[in-house]
């Protein structure tokens, strides 16, 4: 009977040693699909801005809890703009007074754009004309350049 227990003991603990290994091997590397993913995400963190032709850019924004992503844009005096608008929660709009820019009011989830070609350079503010949002920190600058 005792060579019975020390075997069933042996048993279990080459069960336990064994799964601890097989858990820790598999949760240490990402699976193929998850490291495509975050490459993925890393490409569309880093293309805001790009060129639809030699005269438009095109240039994504996000707003969401009181911040715009990017916060700061940079383009061309005299170059077309063509600013993609997403509001990922609540509502918000993308306003830029002294160049007349104005989007419409966009609700979480969906996407509006406008279009304008800066004919000065300079530093503008950018901001969300809802409610109190730019009060509430809601604001980025477009940098225009010669």
């Amino acid at each position: 009977m005792n060579s019975t227990k020390i075997a069933i003991i042996v048993i279990v603990l080459v069960a336990v040693a064994g799964g601890a290994y097989l858990f820790t091997t598999s949760n240490s590397q990402p699976a193929v699909n998850d490291t495509a993913e975050i490459n993925q995400q890393e490409e569309i963190v880093d293309d805001t801005q790009m060129e639809v032709d030699a005269d438009t850019v095109v240039i994504e924004v996000s707003g969401a809890n009181f911040s715009f992503n990017p916060s700061k844009i940079t383009v061309k005096k005299g170059q077309k703009v063509k600013v993609v608008f997403t509001a990922n929660d609540m509502q918000h709009d993308f306003v830029i007074d002294k160049l007349d820019v104005k989007s419409d009011i966009v609700t979480a989830g969906n996407t509006t754009e406008v279009e304008f070609t800066p004919t000065e350079a300079g530093e503008f503010e950018y901001y969300c004309s809802v409610g109190n949002h730019r009060a509430q920190g809601m604001v980025g600058t477009l940098t225009v350049t010669e």
